[in-house]
């Protein structure tokens, strides 16, 4: 020290012990969703390098399946000579089913209503599973969405949608029956990337199918503070090809 100068100086000695690794990995709190899917969701792999991101990321996918009310991964620290450092994700789920009814009033459509049921855990695999009916003047529709997650990685989401509309608009009196099949792959916490193919069979007359693939990638820069959720932008780059197929 050098007290008439007002100064200081600290010099530390670090002693760097063993590369830690993600060790074995347990979950608790988990009562409708099995372990092996939680496990399914885990950014790492025990015996990889230990990365503080990694942690930080599978709390995220876990929470984006819709089954987690509060996930939290917990490395133990507790024997800093040990190179393994075990791992317990600790799950509260939220309740499974989903139902919604809505209706309302306007001079185009006049009177509407809507009803929509879920299951966040079809059938187990924190599959969810959301089917949904609308009524009205001039549109009767009826929908199904299937989401699995955690396919091939903990990144990768599959997604599977029917539908079936009926139309009666001035000028136009049909049917609409197809679905869909798409990928949605995170790349990184602001970065998705999707790819989806399309079929639609429209009967109005003359008997019309279309195909469609579309490729689309989303770049989602807004602030998670739910106190503050104008904060941020949104970038979507989205390219299509549509092919049609007259009977």
């Amino acid at each position: 020290m050098q007290p008439g100068e007002g100064q200081a100086f600290v010099t530390f000695h670090v002693a760097p012990g063993p590369r830690a690794t993600f060790g074995e990995v347990s979950v608790e709190g988990n009562a409708g969703v099995s372990a092996r899917t939680s496990l399914r969701g885990l950014d790492f792999r025990p015996g990889g390098v230990y990365r503080e991101s990694r942690r930080i990321s599978t709390q995220r996918l876990l929470k984006r399946t819709g089954v987690f009310r509060t996930v939290t991964v917990r490395p133990d620290v507790s024997d800093s000579s040990r190179a393994s450092v075990p791992v317990k994700v600790s799950v509260q789920e939220r309740p499974f089913h989903l139902i919604r009814i809505g209706g309302g009033y306007d001079t185009e459509e006049e009177f509407r209503g809507s009803a929509t049921w879920g299951h966040r855990n079809f059938l187990g695999g924190a599959r969810s599973l959301t089917m949904t009916a609308k009524a009205s003047r001039i549109l009767i529709e009826g929908r199904a969405d299937l989401r699995q997650p955690f396919v091939a990685d903990s990144r990768t989401d599959l997604g599977v949608a029917a539908f079936a509309r009926r139309l009666r608009e001035p000028g136009f009196h049909g049917a609409q029956f197809g679905g869909t099949l798409g990928l949605a792959r995170e790349f990184s916490e602001r970065v998705v990337g999707s790819l989806q193919y399309g079929q639609t069979l429209i009967e109005a007359g003359q008997d019309t199918t279309l195909f469609n693939v579309r490729a689309s990638l989303l770049r989602d820069t807004r602030s998670p503070d739910i106190f503050d959720p104008r904060a941020g932008a949104f970038f979507v780059a989205s390219a299509e090809q549509v092919f049609v197929q007259r009977a």
